[in-house]
């Protein structure tokens, strides 16, 4: 098994005595949280499980950061509008209240940032080194998936796309470790590779376009020049990459990619049976349900009713009913929730954006800090471009595994 930074987990230290254990119980919580995610069977609920635990059990310090208190009050009343928002749907449309079961976890946040807060702040090292191990466990299930039993996409034990966007993300945290921190960098880069191999195996394409992206947030932020440099190189490289990639698609050399070709090919033609066909189609009828009811939108559970009606009426291709959302966060929650919905939705990401941003941007940060606001940074930037393409919200392990990172990553700019 791989080990964190042998300064930070040095086991004959943290064990000497009852006091040490528990001292270092918030930073082991991260660790497993983040190790966990991805590469366990029902990594989300295990994470959760592993860091409350840890953060439960350890000792309170003695004068948390004042900020941490309006931090934890922005994130529950954040959520609670949210969840308040959705109930009044559900109530408007008449809906059965089961729907709200997803919504509620977002009062995970605010009660995971409240265990964070008590508690010292957990070390960075720790946290780098359980994205590490978790984006290498994700990388072996996928070469277990695409090597030995033959599958035509690594999935993990969740969905190809949560699998593959998740695993990346801890990639990209592993990323951040590198750049920033002064200790655990070669186990970083491991990881870093094995996040974007295991995005790579799974075939989400949707990924792929964030890093490109996710490099040029981090070069605009770093503050050191020759960091800066490299990643605009990595940016310049990407884009090249991408490039060649497209034209190796339009020959037949890259299948994902020249699947993408043949399916926009296919729906210019008017076959939309294909995988971006269908795509397009639900986001022309979630544009076409917003518009219905622009301000509070169809109800959370009324899509897929709304896509049976379209296709009795003869508008819509039955293909598309074998899908329960429109496979892009933004047009799902404007046509479920309306322009309110997606406020409260964004407001959720915007504020720790514009938190952390300012963070990463200030000279006088600690590093670890900086750190920990540049992995929120890439966190809630990665799951917009992610959202572009599916609706990450929709299931368990994606607004799980959102919030458990995005509380870490919250708590980790205060000291």
């Amino acid at each position: 098994m791989i080990m964190p930074d042998s300064a930070l987990f040095r086991l004959s230290h943290v064990f000497s005595s009852p006091a040490n254990a528990r001292a270092a119980l918030p930073s082991i919580g991260v660790f497993l949280c983040a190790a966990m995610l991805v590469a366990l069977p029902g990594g989300g609920a295990w994470s959760v499980v592993a860091l409350a635990v840890c953060l439960a059990a350890a000792p309170a310090q003695a004068k948390p950061d004042p900020r941490l208190r309006d931090e934890i009050w922005i994130a529950l009343i954040v959520t609670t509008a949210i969840i308040a928002m959705v109930a009044f749907n559900r109530w408007w449309h008449a809906a059965p209240w089961r729907e709200l079961q997803n919504p509620l976890r977002w009062w995970l946040l605010p009660l995971l940032m409240l265990l964070l807060a008590r508690v010292r702040l957990p070390s960075a090292h720790a946290f780098a080194a359980g994205a590490a191990v978790g984006a290498l466990g994700a990388a072996g299930l996928g070469m277990y998936e695409r090597v030995v039993i033959d599958l035509p996409r690594a999935g993990g034990f969740a969905n190809q796309i949560l699998y593959g966007n998740l695993a990346l993300t801890l990639g990209v945290m592993c990323g951040v470790a590198w750049l920033v921190l002064p200790r655990g960098r070669a186990l970083a880069l491991v990881g870093l590779a094995g996040g974007l191999l295991a995005s790579l195996l799974s075939g989400s394409r949707g990924g792929w376009i964030a890093v490109p992206i996710l490099a040029v947030v981090l070069a605009v932020l770093s503050p050191d020049r020759r960091v800066r440099r490299g990643l605009w190189g990595v940016v310049v490289i990407a884009l090249i990459a991408a490039a060649v990639a497209w034209w190796l698609a339009l020959i037949g050399h890259f299948p994902r990619l020249q699947q993408a070709v043949v399916d926009l090919q296919a729906y210019a033609a008017g076959n939309s049976d294909s995988s971006l066909g269908v795509r397009l189609e639900m986001w022309r009828a979630a544009w076409r349900f917003w518009r219905e009811a622009p301000w509070m939108g169809m109800g959370t559970g009324n899509f897929h009713a709304g896509l049976e009606r379209l296709v009795a009426s003869g508008q819509m291709p039955a293909h598309v009913l074998q899908y329960r959302h429109a496979h892009n966060e933004f047009l799902h929650a404007l046509a479920t929730t309306g322009v309110v919905g997606l406020t409260a939705l964004l407001a959720l990401s915007a504020i720790p954006l514009s938190r952390m941003w300012r963070v990463s941007r200030a000279l006088e940060a600690r590093t670890e800090l900086r750190f920990y606001a540049l992995c929120g940074v890439c966190l809630i930037v990665g799951f917009w471009v992610y959202g572009l393409t599916q609706a990450m919200f929709q299931h368990n392990l994606g607004i799980i595994g959102f919030i458990v990172l995005l509380a870490i990553c919250w708590r980790g700019i205060r000291p």
